[in-house]
Order: C-alpha cells, then sequence, then structure tokens
C-alpha cells in the first residue's frame, strides 16, 4: 500500500484528542468519602464496569474515525504487491493500441516506424509477468484486436507481432479510442491495475487538434487507469505521393489523356519519375525536375487504348521512403462510338443546334443524330446523350420516354432559350409526380452587359476552375432563368455575385440530368467559348459508369450493374442476376454476395474494400466483368510528426504521460504502477463509523439519563 499524499497521515495523530479527553473526564472529579452512599456501592460497582466497556467501545469508534479520515486525505494506492492482503488479485493489465496505419510503414534509411513501434510493444512486455492480462489493438480506420485480454505469454505475443504489418488506411483516432474507452470494453478487463499504451509515429495529421470525442475518450481512459503516450522517432519525413489521378477533361476516346497530381511532403527538392501502364503495360513516363519541398504539381499523361471496353490505369512512382502511397489507380470505359440525340424546336434558331453540334468532338469518338422533338427519333436506347436545345414544348410521351432513359442509365441535357415557357417546362417534365429535371424553373434576368459566372466545387466545372482568371472575367451571360434546386441537385456553375445557379446536376436510377439555365448561343452567352467546353466536360460526365469513380480503402464497394432481368426465348423464363463476386485481382480474395434491387436497378456491393488495387466485379449468370478502383487515402500521405512540445500542447489538460524513447522505460514504468486508489471506498467507511458512533452514543446516553417518575 501506498499514499498520493502521505503527509496528511499525520492527521492520524488526532486520535490522541478523543483519548485526552477521555482521560481528563475520568480524572477531573475528586473522591469523596461519604457512609451513606455505601448502601449503593456494591450496585455501582458492578454498573460501572458495563458503563466503562462502552465508553471504551465510543472512544475506539471516534479514534478510528480520524484514522480513517487521515487516511482518505492521505489517498491510498493499492498496489499489485498489496491486493492479495484485500483479496485482490495481483494481476497488472495493459492495453496496448498500436498505430497500423500505412505512414507507419515510412522507413527511411533505418528502420521503418512500424518496426520501432513493434519493438516498444517488447519493451512493455519485458515489465509484465506471465499471466499478467494483455489486450493489443492494431488501429487503422477502424481498430482491429489482436489479443483481447488474455493472460501474458512472450512467445505468443512475438508470434502475433511477427505477423502485424502496417495497413493500407489512414488512422481514425476517433474510432479506436473510442472503442477501447467503451464501458463494455473496460468492464472485461477485471484487474486492480489498468495501464493504457498508445504507440503511434504521432503523425499531426492524425493527433492535432484532437477532436473533442478524442479528448472524452482519453478522460475515460484516465479514469480506469494510467494513460501512456510512446511517440515512435522519425529520422526523417521525407515522401513522395500521387495524390490525384483521374482523366482530364473531355469525352473519352481511344487515346485517353489523364491527370496524375504528385506532391512532395518532405523537406527537400526531389527529381520524380512518373510511370503510367494500361492493363499492366506501360505506355508513358514523364519526368519532373527538382519538385520543391511542400508542392505539388500535375502533369498531364496519355495513354492510347485501340480495344473498347473497360480498361484498367496505374499511374506509379519509384520507389521512396513509403511505398503505399506511389501507386494510384482508375477505370475507363472507352465506347466504340457515343452516340448523341441533339433536339430542338421546330422554331428554333438553325444557328444554335450548328453551334451545339459543332462543339461535339471529336467526330472519332462520337455519332450525332439531329432533330426536332416533332420528328421520330427511333428508340432513345440507341442513344448514350440527349440533349434538348430551346424547345418550346414537349410531348408527354416524349417526356415519360426520357424519364426512363435517364433511370436506365442516359444523359439529358437541357439548354433553355426564348422559346422556354417556364410554368409549361415545369409542369410538362413531371413523371408520376416527379420531376425529371434538377431545378424549377422561374422568372428570366436579363442584362445587356452581362452577368458573371463563376466555378463551384463539382467534377464537372473541375476545368472551367481551371481556366486562367482573365479568360473567367470575360466569361458572362446575359439572359438566364432563375433556378430553385431540387433536395437531391448540386450547382456546377453560378451567377457571379447573385448566388443564383447556372447549371445545375442531379442524379436520378443510373443516369444523370444536367440543367444549363441560359443558352448556348448568342444572344444569350456573350463568351461562346465557355459551352462548347461545359458540353465536352458534360458528354464525358455523363457517358461515364459510376464504377468508373475511384474508391478509398475502408469504403463500401457500391457498383451499379450494367444488367436488366431478361427473359430466356426457349422457356420463357424470367432470367434475374442473383449474385457477385469481387476478385481483388493479384491474390485469391473472393467475396461473393447477392445483388440488390431498387428502383428497378441492379447493386452488387462489397461493404470494405480493406486492399487498394483493382477489383472485378462477375456475376451469375455471367456478364462481361466490370472493374472498380480502389485507393490509399491520399491524406496520410503527409508524414511529418509532432514535436514534443506539439505533442504537449495537443495533450493538454489530459490524463496522459509522453514517454519518449530516451526514457529509462521500464524503471519509469515500475515507478508508476501504483494501482488503485482507495479514497473513495475509505470515504464510505468514515461516513459508516460516523452513523455508528452517533447512533451508539445516542443509545449510551438515553441509558445514562434517569427516566422521569423511576425509583432510584
Amino acid at each position: 500500500m501506498q499514499f498520493l499524499f502521505p503527509a496528511m497521515l499525520l492527521g492520524a495523530l488526532g486520535v490522541s484528542a478523543p483519548i485526552l479527553i477521555h482521560l481528563f473526564n475520568r480524572f477531573r472529579f475528586k473522591q469523596v468519602e461519604w457512609g451513606a452512599m455505601e448502601l449503593l456501592r456494591k450496585a455501582v460497582i458492578i454498573r460501572s464496569r458495563k458503563i466503562r466497556i462502552e465508553d471504551l467501545l465510543l472512544l475506539a469508534l471516534r479514534c478510528l474515525i480520524i484514522i480513517v479520515l487521515a487516511l482518505a486525505l492521505a489517498r491510498p494506492i493499492l498496489t499489485p504487491q498489496g491486493a492479495p492482503w484485500l483479496g485482490k488479485s495481483n494481476d497488472v493489465s495493459v492495453v496496448i493500441a498500436l498505430d497500423g496505419s500505412f505512414s507507419m510503414g515510412h522507413k527511411p534509411a533505418t528502420k521503418a516506424r512500424f518496426d520501432r513501434a513493434a519493438d516498444r510493444v517488447r519493451e512493455i512486455a519485458k515489465t509484465l509477468k506471465p499471466g499478467n492480462p494483455i489486450t493489443l489493438v492494431l488501429c487503422g480506420d477502424r481498430p482491429r484486436f489482436i489479443l483481447k485480454n488474455e493472460g501474458f505469454d512472450s512467445e505468443r505475443l512475438e508470434a502475433r507481432l511477427k505477423t502485424l504489418a502496417p495497413l493500407p488506411e489512414r488512422l481514425n483516432v476517433d474510432a479506436c479510442l473510442d472503442e477501447i474507452s467503451g464501458d463494455k470494453f473496460l468492464e472485461e478487463i477485471k484487474s486492480p491495475v489498468l495501464e493504457f499504451y498508445l504507440i503511434s509515429d504521432a503523425q499531426a495529421n492524425s493527433w492535432n487538434p484532437l477532436s473533442e470525442k478524442s479528448k472524452q475518450a482519453i478522460t475515460q481512459l484516465g479514469q480506469a487507469g494510467k494513460v501512456f503516450f510512446m511517440p515512435v522517432a522519425a529520422d526523417n519525413s521525407e515522401n513522395l505521393a500521387i495524390t490525384r489521378f483521374d482523366l482530364k477533361s473531355g469525352v473519352v476516346t481511344k487515346g485517353v489523356t489523364v491527370e496524375v497530381e504528385v506532391g512532395n511532403f518532405g523537406n527537400r527538392p526531389r527529381d520524380v519519375t512518373i510511370s503510367l501502364l494500361v492493363n499492366d503495360q506501360p505506355v508513358d513516363q514523364q519526368v519532373i525536375e527538382k519538385l520543391g519541398p511542400d508542392q505539388k504539381q500535375t502533369i498531364p499523361m496519355f495513354a492510347r487504348i485501340d480495344k473498347p471496353g473497360p480498361a484498367r490505369l496505374t499511374a506509379k512512382l519509384d520507389a521512396d521512403e513509403l511505398l503505399l502511397d506511389n501507386v494510384r489507380h482508375a477505370v475507363v470505359s472507352v465506347p466504340d462510338k457515343t452516340k448523341v440525340l441533339l433536339v430542338r424546336s421546330p422554331s428554333g434558331q438553325k444557328e444554335e443546334v450548328d453551334f451545339l453540334d459543332k462543339a461535339l468532338a471529336p467526330r472519332d469518338s462520337m455519332s450525332v443524330t439531329k432533330a426536332t422533338y416533332l420528328e421520330s427519333t427511333g428508340s432513345l436506347s440507341d442513344y448514350k446523350i440527349v440533349i434538348l436545345n430551346n424547345v418550346a414544348d414537349v410531348d408527354p410521351n416524349l417526356v415519360r420516354n426520357l424519364y426512363y432513359f435517364v433511370k436506365d442509365g442516359g444523359g439529358l441535357i437541357v439548354f433553355l432559350g426564348d422559346n422556354t415557357h417556364p410554368d409549361l417546362t415545369n409542369l410538362r417534365f413531371q413523371v408520376d409526380g416527379e420531376s425529371i429535371l434538377p431545378a424549377e424553373l422561374g422568372k428570366l434576368a436579363s442584362d445587356a452587359k452581362g452577368f458573371g459566372i463563376q466555378a463551384v466545387d463539382h467534377p464537372l466545372s473541375r476545368v472551367i476552375r481551371s481556366l486562367p482568371s482573365e479568360a473567367m472575367r470575360l466569361a458572362s451571360v446575359t439572359s438566364y432563368f432563375k433556378l430553385k434546386l431540387g433536395p437531391k441537385s448540386q450547382e456546377v456553375l453560378k451567377i457571379a455575385g447573385t448566388g443564383d445557379t447556372l447549371v445545375a446536376e442531379q442524379s436520378q436510377g443510373r443516369g444523370k440530368v444536367i440543367l444549363y439555365a441560359s443558352n448556348a448561343n448568342n444572344p444569350w452567352t456573350s463568351d461562346p467559348p465557355i459551352v462548347p467546353i461545359l458540353i465536352n466536360e458534360a458528354v464525358s460526365f455523363l457517358s461515364r459508369p459510376a464504377y468508373e469513380h475511384p474508391f478509398t480503402v475502408s469504403d463500401s464497394l457500391l457498383v451499379q450493374l450494367p444488367v436488366v432481368d431478361r427473359v430466356d426465348d426457349s422457356t420463357k423464363d424470367v432470367i434475374q442476376v442473383k449474385k457477385a463476386t469481387f476478385h481483388r485481382l493479384g491474390d485469391e480474395t473472393k467475396t461473393t454476395r447477392d445483388v440488390e434491387r431498387k428502383d428497378g436497378q441492379v447493386y452488387a456491393q462489397l461493404p470494405l474494400a480493406e486492399q487498394p488495387g483493382f477489383w472485378e466485379i462477375s456475376t451469375d449468370p455471367p456478364m462481361p466483368p466490370l472493374y472498380a478502383a480502389v485507393n490509399v487515402d491520399a491524406r496520410e500521405s503527409r508524414v511529418q510528426v509532432l514535436s514534443a512540445d506539439g505533442l504537449t500542447a495537443a495533450f493538454q489538460g489530459l490524463p496522459v504521460r509522453l514517454m519518449t524513447e530516451g526514457d529509462a522505460f521500464e524503471a519509469s514504468i515500475h515507478d508508476n504502477r501504483i494501482g488503485k486508489e482507495l479514497w473513495k471506498e475509505a470515504l464510505i467507511l468514515l461516513l459508516a463509523l460516523l452513523v455508528i458512533e452517533g447512533l451508539l452514543a445516542r443509545w449510551i446516553t438515553r441509558k445514562k439519563v434517569p427516566v422521569e417518575g423511576a425509583n432510584p
């Protein structure tokens, strides 16, 4: 047993007070001989013995109260050595939360951070005895229990450590701390001494600042036991990474241009070599010379893809200190030809259609059919994109066909103009109470001087946002319809200074609808070059299947399958796709799941994509396989760590002790392994003694006071 404030034990000397008072009361009277009292002497002698016993019992209780009060103020601690005296186990239970994010794989010239962290686990193990409960948690985007409240065995722990490696995930501090600080987990640990060890590279992105949720979790750990943070020393923080990899603007053709963004997260300039691979075959290579510290640079790369269909693209850097973020993946589907239907009003100007027709380029990858909405256009399923330009009215049958065309994966682009009647358009574009358009049309706004255009954060406006500021200042429209966005729609372009929406987008089923609140040509648009850029971006955006958009590790891999139920010609039975199999290329990882159906669409879902790379999705009955790209979270690539002062500031006010690699670790652990505080139990005992003393004193006092009317 130890004490946090041993000086308070001096208060136990106060036990002398009731003893002195007792002695003083005993000797303060003077004995006088009186013959008349001799008759009562024998009775008094018998009774005085009983009174003396009662007084001594009260004296003992009062002395014990003072002693227990002094003990409570001194904060007694039950050590593992003292636990058996109170019927407790002498176990020390440790919980080790080991950072397993991929920044822990950073390896300069010496040891990797993760290997150093494993050595720190071994240091903790040296302080344990066989059988001490130990919990080892590998922390990434979610916690993984490697050992859970198991008796310590050095050989078993070592075997588990050798199987561990950094995960391809970022560190989710909130989720991991919340798990080990939960009541359910803490109740499973039955030890008088609890120690929590957080071992990490102290990456600034993860630990500074701590969220309120993490602070609360650490506080709960501090109430249950002792909390230690053990940073892993880093030789340097140099790292190159691919932070973005996607298609450049325009329609996907047999020649695909991609953009690769490379970041230098270190402290010195680096030469960077980037390779582009298509279906695992190298097709292009670029070099960035002297990429500066904490800088990013985007370069275009070209890949020729002769065969229509899905293609797997990989951007790759040469090996550096951290390998997992040197590779990013993308999937692109190259169509044989994108078929576009361009529809205008019979009264619409031919120049408007001709302008849009010229904007739809290149012709080697696109087939454009022009018609008025009154003419027969055949089945809409023959087209990938339908463009309505300045249409005055729309036949209800065409609207219904457009509705199902979009639901089945088609893309619809609507340009307005002087033929547009807002109220009629809002009414006509309704199917079963649902509007096809992403916004409700309002009044027309016009100004001969023009309205400026502002791009917002949306994939469709990415290229427009990259235009020179001078070009954006010149871009304007002279007229536009005010739009009221629907609950599921998003802004793409805005009218500068007004907050009004110029371009809106909305997903419906497997397809999308884009609404341009102005007209494509003069006199509504003062600067026509914006429209060709938007048209090509929109066609590319609308024609890309959903599975082409990359996923991140730990995402749910939800893929919309381009399949519909079909009828067997011979048996007339309906053949349904029932199962989908996810297979990660390069290993044997396979998972088969039942497909899901919603609103006539078919979905395959892998709840958790745990590894980066390409995942092939096949079905039963079979269809041509699809591919999904899964990448690591680029935020983890910034491998800079917090200094000792930074960590002190991050944990300010929290019950955390920092233990750097230079500390005398084992001696420090033994000094701090002080056990369970007993001050609460001491206070409960004190209250019980006070109640007993009060009741006993009252009972004795009532016995000593003569009852009125009683005989002497």
